[in-house]
């Protein structure tokens, strides 16, 4: 067998989304292609090379969500300990700026891991130039800055959750939108005026092109997609907050004050089980209207 020999391909699950490394290669005739960030010069790698790169990402992205929810449950503790007696909204305040700094750090964390095939595979000759820059799939400025709205707008008029809960999601939502938007404005610094004109015209021009390309066979199908849309999300929702208000009572914990270690477990055994059936929902759907409403709908987390 070859070097570049096509054995099976691994095939692709949402946490290799999540970690985002498997979009960085290309089938070729023989294996793969990798091009850091999608445009970088291209590198031929073989089949079982990908593949490993692909599922030591899943790995590292599956072990940053375990570690983003021991952070937390470590900023909760932290919190308790540091402010008893405090007013809520004090409390609330300290836990959503330490548990951002804790996302923060980890999302750093996350971009290293994504870059490692191109660290590793750096001294292999380029196959293929580069091309045009992309300016990724992250969330765009106007994303951010409408989660963040919403954020401010539910702190400030909202009667859903309690004050201490909404102000935690708000200071959350201005923390991190406002890291990713200094990131996502660092990338965009390292092209020049004509690669960022290229790049927003290829967005562009991608956008269009995969509406034409996802379009229902028929009207029937296209309801179809949108109702499973919601119904994954309701669903998702519910299995989630279900599982945590399970857990929270097996526990004997109030819902208002739990303790930190049973709601991150509770939070991941919930966000865990509300993927499966989501997942599950997701191939009846596609199933029945030849599309996956997961795929269709980009702006999700999952593709970001």
């Amino acid at each position: 067998m070859s070097r570049f020999s096509d054995p099976p391909r691994r095939s692709i699950g949402i946490l290799d989304r999540i970690a985002g490394v498997a979009a960085q290669f290309e089938r070729a005739d023989h294996g793969y292609l990798h091009r850091r960030d999608g445009f970088g010069p291209a590198r031929q790698v073989t089949t079982e090379e990908r593949d490993t790169f692909v599922r030591n990402a899943a790995r590292s992205a599956l072990y940053h969500l375990v570690a983003l929810a021991l952070g937390a449950a470590a900023a909760w503790l932290v919190v308790e300990r540091a402010t008893a007696g405090a007013p809520s909204m004090v409390r609330a305040g300290l836990f959503a700026v330490l548990s951002s700094t804790v996302a923060i750090l980890l999302l750093i964390s996350g971009d290293w891991a994504r870059l490692a095939p191109a660290r590793a595979l750096r001294d292999r000759v380029a196959v293929r130039p580069a091309r045009d820059p992309d300016l990724g799939s992250g969330p765009g400025y106007g994303t951010i800055a409408g989660v963040m709205a919403i954020a401010i707008l539910w702190l400030l008029t909202g009667t859903i959750g309690t004050p201490a809960y909404r102000a935690f999601f708000a200071i959350s939502a201005v923390i991190i939108g406002s890291f990713l938007i200094v990131r996502r404005a660092r990338r965009l610094r390292h092209l020049t005026p004509d690669e960022r004109t290229q790049a927003k015209q290829k967005r562009r021009a991608a956008t269009a092109n995969r509406t034409d390309a996802s379009k229902p066979a028929s009207v029937a199908a296209g309801c179809g997609m949108l109702l499973f849309f919601l119904l994954e999300t309701i669903v998702g929702i519910a299995v989630l907050m279900l599982t945590l208000a399970a857990v929270m009572k097996l526990a004997g914990q109030p819902l208002d004050e739990p303790n930190g270690w049973v709601f991150a477990g509770g939070f991941i055994l919930g966000g865990g089980l509300g993927l499966i059936a989501m997942s599950a929902l997701d191939r009846l759907c596609k199933r029945l209207t030849g599309l996956s409403a997961m795929d269709e709908f980009s702006w999700l987390p999952v593709h970001w």
